[in-house]
Order: structure tokens, then sequence, then C-alpha cells
């Protein structure tokens, strides 16, 4: 209904395994992250030909070599992407493989050059960013990450090879892999706001919030 709804409190469901009810609030904030909404590997948003039946040697996330040393030590390891979370993994791996007899990078880019990939480095209005940048960028002019650009991701295959690593097809990059680090974004997961009546910009996924009731279970 309609009638009084811009001055009513929000109202979210909270359902637990020991319990429900519900809380009424003035506003309420989203801070659940998109961790399990990530990008594919596909440009055209959809997963590429091959991803699912790769997925266990598929990661959307930055590599936790505390974790997962093992799984990347002395790996040939494709990086898709171009943003923060990618040159943090760039980074990441590359450490590693200084360590690590065998290890190789490659990175994968959509774009025909590296061009700004880095940011600003020493310039960059956010110094942290700009370290980060200026990481990356010592990495793969120290020969610890091969660049393959014009990689489109829209163009890709991923088929595994008769040497059981997984292979990315494009027009300038089909060499095997044993991971695939993809870090092309991710997006909100709206599926909670399904009472919420929102106005979505069309790109970005983001919203302006009236007061309207949440059903959250």
């Amino acid at each position: 209904m309609d009638a009084g709804r811009e001055d009513q409190p929000l109202t979210v469901h909270v359902q637990t395994a020991e319990r429900e009810e519900r809380i009424t609030a003035r506003a309420v904030i989203d801070a659940s992250g998109t961790w399990g909404s990530p990008n594919p590997l596909g440009g055209d948003g959809l997963p590429a030909v091959g991803e699912r039946a790769a997925a266990e040697k598929i990661t959307y996330r930055v590599p936790d070599l505390v974790a997962e040393r093992a799984r990347y030590a002395g790996k040939r390891i494709a990086v898709a992407g171009s943003g923060h979370s990618a040159l943090t993994a760039l980074v990441v791996l590359a450490e590693l493989a200084e360590q690590e007899p065998g290890t190789k990078v490659v990175w994968l880019l959509r774009r025909g050059a590296v061009g700004n990939a880095f940011g600003g480095v020493e310039a960059d209005q956010l110094p942290a960013r700009g370290a980060l940048g200026l990481r990356a960028k010592t990495a793969v002019e120290a020969g610890h990450i091969e660049t393959a650009t014009g990689s489109a991701p829209l163009r890709s295959n991923v088929r595994r090879t008769a040497a059981s690593r997984w292979s990315r097809s494009t027009v300038t990059w089909s060499r095997g892999v044993d991971e695939i680090v993809v870090l092309t974004g991710f997006r909100p997961d709206l599926s909670w706001l399904s009472e919420v009546r929102l106005d979505l910009d069309p790109v970005l996924q983001t919203h302006q919030q009236n007061r309207h009731t949440l059903v959250v279970s």
C-alpha cells in the first residue's frame, strides 16, 4: 500500500536458528559487503565458456598466501583485472615468485596497454593507493609479472589442456595456467531489498533510500 508509506519506520525482519523478531528503525545501513557477488571472467557479464567447469581452479578474491601458499607456489597463475584488488594480488604473487622457483604470474588486461592501471603512484592523492600502484609497477618492470594486454574476457574460453592446465583462449593469449585469479569487480546483493522500492543507477546499481519496510531473513 502507498498511503502513508513515507512516514512509516523501517521494519527489519530478523530470523536466526534460535529466534525470530522484527526491529523498527529510522534508517538501515547495508554494510553486508559484496564478496558473494563477484563479476565473472566473461566481459559480457556472463561467465566465460568453461569458467564454471574450471571452478576449482578459479578464485575471485586476493589469494591468502598464509592459508593457500601451497596452492600457488611453483604454479603459473593468471590474474584478470586492473583495479586495486588486482594490483594487490599482483604484488602478493610477485613476492611469492621471488621466493618460490617456478612461480609465474601473467596479468590479463582487456585494454590494449597497461596505461594508467597503476594509478597516480608517487603523485596519487591517496598515499597508500599510490604506494600499491608503485609496488605493482615495480614488480612488472622487474620481470616478475608478464602482461598480456588486449585479452578481452568477452572472447575468452577456459578449457583443460593435455597438460592438465587451464587455457584461457583469446586473440592474443592462450598459454596454459594452473590457477586463475579473477578480480574484475563485484556487484551488490539486492535480493534482501525486495520490499524496498529502489531507483537504481543502471551502471553502478546504487540508490537513494527512503523510509520503507525491509524484510530480511
